[in-house]
């Protein structure tokens, strides 16, 4: 899949966090929104077509997990990774089951955003 036609959904109550990953991700071809909240992710998800799923773990209104699973089940062609700062997060059962796998989780700080970009277009493969 080229660039241009990815389209990409950040879900990121750290705004100032997410705004650096769209930057990043828009100077490489890639169109991206950023909400700040589950609630917005959600309707955002099932209101528009999107390929990747960048998604807080830990969102005011709800966790990562739920989200992505509530919204899976109509959008499942969608690539979903969990953004956390917890180190000691595992993927459980139900998101391996849902075809998350180590590789879908990233842990912040992120330090070095071409790991991100390559872990996001190795999911295309």
């Amino acid at each position: 899949m080229k660039n241009q036609q990815i389209k990409m959904l950040i879900i990121d109550d750290e705004e100032m966090l997410g705004e650096i990953v769209k930057d990043y991700f828009e100077d490489l071809g890639i169109t991206v929104k950023q909400v700040v909240s589950g609630k917005e992710g959600i309707d955002e998800l099932l209101e528009n077509d999107y390929d990747v799923a960048l998604v807080d773990l830990r969102l005011p209104d709800t966790s990562g997990t739920d989200l992505i699973s509530r919204v899976s089940r109509e959008r499942s062609h969608i690539k979903y990774f969990i953004f956390t700062g917890s180190l000691d997060f595992i993927l459980n059962d139900e998101m391996r089951s849902l075809g998350l796998s180590d590789e879908s989780v990233i842990y912040k700080p992120v330090r070095d955003m071409s790991e991100l970009y390559k872990r996001i277009m190795n999911s295309f493969r």
